[in-house]
């Protein structure tokens, strides 16, 4: 497999990874008990809004948008790691916490193998 094969290839396993990460988070927010006075759209903005904020720059294949998402990404892996011992392993938050590692791992490989084609910053 070609260098230009693996950016491609990581470039799509980011972007429906983290399609799915922002699929969750609304499922999420939409299946917990809030209590009443809790606004669900407010949670949901902020659960939400700083993943949006590197779409345009996935959706463009930008290195640096790659870079700060496996930033970003591993506050969302925190949390869902403490939300699935909390939880005592829900499967939701299970399955959070594997697409945030995957996220992650395919942001950090994409970085990795633009560089090498010579991508800059």
């Amino acid at each position: 497999m070609t260098l230009t094969q693996k950016v491609k290839y990581s470039h799509i396993t980011t972007l429906l990874s983290y399609l799915l990460l922002l699929v969750l988070m609304v499922v999420s927010t939409v299946l917990s008990t809030l209590p009443p006075e809790a606004s669900r759209g407010f949670i949901l903005a902020v659960k939400v809004i700083p993943l949006l904020i590197f779409l345009p720059g996935l959706l463009k294949g930008n290195l640096r948008a790659h870079i700060w998402l496996c930033f970003v990404v591993l506050f969302y892996f925190t949390r869902a790691v403490v939300d699935a011992f909390l939880t005592e392993g829900a499967i939701l938050e299970a399955v959070i916490t594997a697409t945030t590692v995957i996220v992650f791992i395919a942001a950090m490989m994409n970085v990795f193998w633009q560089k090498r084609t010579g991508a800059k910053l």
